[in-house]
């Protein structure tokens, strides 16, 4: 018996398919529900979390003398130069004179291609704030110096404390589909909590290929004849508990989940892409764009209308050695975000998928001699073939101290993640009156269309 075969029967003779809990409270929520069974498209979101707070706000580089003064003065040897920059020119924006700082001369020729947008200063937020609105004692969120608490904050999509699941999982249980052969919400980092829904977990694969249990089938599609092969059967000839038959079955579903996507993946190519691997950082992002981008080429396959993938790139607390870290993270980070839009449209399926950034929060407007410390607003990214890109959109804030989009050496966000997030949950198909499904403080904050996509 080969080894799909055996684990089929084997599920079908437990006599589990999904847990009666899980079931009634899928029914019981049906009808707050959307399928995206029924979209004549397919369409993936790529989620790059930049784990660590990027420092993003100084990236745009003031061109007039004065402005770049009061920047250069702030940020000392750590500013970016004019000579290096590259001048930005917005499509959305004449008023706006400032150039993107060399380092990451891809993601400001991406911008100049149209294949990419910036989102001026977004952060956490419990309502919206000013200066003067916090110093009378208008609610902010809970430790903003804590990279645990604000990057739970990003992940489930509030400036409250408390949500334990991630807006990528809510999304994708809005969005649920009743023909897929596994899950949409894909984690290619490890366990998370951004794509954690209420009743269906990250599905966790390697940033390689997906994995098999060894002590369980082989790579032939067989079963191993050796001692775990055996002690393995004779569990599950035995009653269990009803969480051990829970446990069972999330075992049965991962094994098969993974036989079935190492099956499709086997079908697609691995191509001929100019990733950047000249930073252990850039190389892990690459390996795990790869994997993303065959899983989105292999999406109809699996019954995935709608994907949500999550991908972590590491280091960006920078709280020394900045000057030689940056350039390799954002350099990294633009140089591979263009190889995987190019790698998508070699695969055909580059309108299907856009790329977005988060982050814990940006960084201090000074610096501590060789970084900067934790802050609260910074801006984001977003790219792909369907963005409407070269579009800066919101007002970027001033890089000084003693203004009023200064508050303790921080950057007071212009936008919340929840006005940030909706952008890209309505161009997954998500109608204005689920929002509030999706993010619970929603209407807490001006209901804004970015304009983002074409």
């Amino acid at each position: 018996m080969d080894r799909r075969a055996f684990l089929k029967a084997m599920m079908a003779s437990y006599g589990v398919t999904t847990s009666p809990h899980l079931l009634a409270s899928k029914l019981a929520s049906s009808s707050a529900l959307l399928d995206s069974s029924s979209f004549s498209d397919y369409r993936t979101v790529v989620c790059i979390f930049l784990k660590g707070g990027c420092d993003s706000l100084p990236l745009i580089v003031p061109n007039q003398f004065d402005d770049y003064k009061r920047y250069a003065d702030l940020r000392q040897h750590l500013v970016y130069s004019q000579e290096d920059a590259v001048l930005l020119n917005p499509a959305n924006r004449s008023d706006l004179d400032v150039s993107f700082a060399g380092i990451g001369a891809d993601l400001a020729n991406m911008f100049e291609d149209g294949l990419l947008s910036i989102i001026s200063n977004v952060g956490p937020l419990v309502e919206p704030v000013v200066k003067q609105s916090i110093e009378n004692g208008s609610p902010v969120p809970k430790f903003l110096s804590s990279h645990s608490d604000q990057s739970t904050l990003w992940a489930a999509g509030t400036g409250i404390r408390g949500t334990t699941t991630g807006w990528g999982g809510r999304l994708n249980e809005l969005l649920r589909s009743s023909n897929a052969a596994m899950p949409s919400n894909i984690s290619i980092t490890g366990i998370n909590q951004f794509t954690q829904g209420a009743e269906s977990p990250s599905f966790v694969i390697d940033s390689l290929q997906p994995q098999i249990l060894n002590a369980i089938d082989s790579e032939s599609g067989g079963l191993v004849d050796n001692p775990f092969t055996g002690a393995y059967l004779a569990l599950r000839e035995r009653q269990q508990s009803l969480f051990g038959a829970e446990y069972q079955r999330t075992l049965d579903s991962a094994i098969e989940n993974n036989a079935l996507l190492r099956e499709a993946i086997a079908n697609t190519e691995e191509l001929e892409i100019d990733y950047d691997y000249s930073s252990n950082e850039a190389g892990v992002l690459a390996d795990r764009l790869k994997i993303a981008a065959r899983l989105i080429q292999i999406a109809p396959d699996i019954g995935h209308k709608r994907q949500i993938l999550y991908i972590n790139m590491y280091d960006y607390d920078t709280h020394d050695r900045q000057v030689d870290t940056m350039p390799q993270l954002i350099g990294g980070l633009g140089k591979n975000i263009r190889a995987f839009i190019d790698g998508l449209k070699l695969r055909g399926v580059d309108e299907n998928a856009v790329v977005f950034t988060q982050s814990e929060f940006g960084r201090t407007l000074t610096i501590n001699g060789d970084g900067t410390d934790h802050g609260w607003g910074g801006h984001q990214f977003i790219a792909g073939t369907p963005v409407k890109g070269g579009q800066i959109i919101g007002d970027l804030p001033r890089l000084e101290l003693d203004t009023e989009d200064a508050w303790s050496n921080m950057i007071i966000p212009q936008f919340s993640i929840e006005q940030y997030g909706a952008q890209l949950a309505r161009w997954m198909g998500v109608s204005q009156g689920y929002m509030t499904d999706l993010f619970g403080n929603y209407g807490s904050f001006d209901d804004i269309d970015m304009d983002l996509f074409r």
